[in-house]
C-alpha cells in the first residue's frame, strides 16, 4: 500500500488508497444534498397526493445520518491546523456515536409492505431511496475521517479506524433496530448503556446481538471497501 503523502502547494492530498481534492468537499456536500432533496421530495409527494403521514420517521432518520458527515466535514477542516485535537477529539466522539444512525436507514426497510393508498412500488423507492442515501453519507463521512488518520497516523490505523467504525454501527443498527436506543441516550443514559455492551462478554447469551451485528457490519464493511475501490479505479483512469 502507498505511504501516505501531503501536496501542500497543490490541490491533491494522496494518502494510499484516498485520493480526495480539496474542492471536491464541496462537491460532495452539494451531492449528497441533491440526493437528500431528492428522497424529501418524494416523501412530500406521497404525503400531498395520500394525505397520510406514513414514514414519518424518514426525515429525521435522514437528519440524525446527516450529523456524522458534518461532524465529518469540521474534522477535516480542523486537521489542517496546528493543536486543533482539544476540538477534534470530543467532535470524533460525536461523530462516531451517531455514525450507525446512516446505515440504520437500511433497516427501515422493515416497514415495507402493501398499503392501499400509494402504489408498492413508489414505497419501495422511497424507501429504498433513503436507504442508499444514508449509506452514502456514512460512506463519505468514514472516508473523510479515515483520511485524517491515515495523513497522521498511517495507512494501517486508518483501516483499523475504518473497519472498527463499521463493527460498531453493525452492533449500533442492533442496539436501535432490535432494543430501540438511539444515539442521544449514550449521553442521556451512559450507564445503562454501558451495561447493555457489557453484556457482549458472553456471545452465547446474546445470539442475536452477535449475529445481526456480524452481518451487518460484514455487509458494510464489503461495500465500503467496493465504494473506495471503485473510486480508486475511476482516479487512476
Amino acid at each position: 500500500m502507498a505511504a501516505a503523502k501531503r501536496c501542500h502547494g497543490g490541490a491533491v492530498q494522496d494518502v494510499g488508497p484516498l485520493r480526495i481534492r480539496l474542492s471536491a468537499r464541496a462537491a460532495l456536500f452539494l451531492s449528497l444534498c441533491g440526493v437528500s432533496a431528492y428522497c424529501t421530495t418524494l416523501f412530500v409527494v406521497r404525503y400531498w397526493r395520500t394525505d397520510v403521514v406514513r414514514f414519518g420517521f424518514l426525515p429525521w432518520n435522514l437528519f440524525l445520518a446527516w450529523v456524522p458527515f458534518i461532524c465529518a466535514l469540521v474534522i477535516g477542516a480542523l486537521s489542517e491546523r496546528r493543536h486543533s485535537w482539544p476540538l477534534t477529539v470530543p467532535l470524533g466522539v460525536v461523530w462516531l456515536l451517531f455514525l450507525p444512525n446512516a446505515p440504520y436507514l437500511l433497516t427501515d426497510l422493515v416497514h415495507l409492505g402493501p398499503v392501499r393508498e400509494a402504489p408498492f412500488w413508489f414505497d419501495v423507492l422511497l424507501l429504498a431511496s433513503f436507504a442508499v442515501n444514508g449509506l452514502l453519507l456514512g460512506f463519505a463521512a468514514l472516508a473523510m475521517v479515515q483520511q485524517v488518520v491515515v495523513r497522521r497516523f498511517g495507512s494501517r490505523w486508518g483501516w483499523a479506524l475504518a473497519f472498527g467504525a463499521l463493527g460498531l454501527c453493525g452492533y449500533g443498527i442492533y442496539l436501535g433496530r432490535f432494543l430501540r436506543w438511539n444515539s442521544w441516550d449514550a449521553l442521556d443514559s451512559p450507564g445503562m448503556l454501558v451495561r447493555q455492551v457489557s453484556t457482549l462478554t458472553d456471545p452465547l447469551s446474546q445470539p442475536t446481538a452477535v449475529v445481526v451485528s456480524l452481518l451487518f457490519g460484514s455487509l458494510l464493511m464489503l461495500c465500503y471497501l467496493v465504494t473506495l475501490t471503485t473510486a480508486r479505479v475511476l482516479d487512476e483512469r
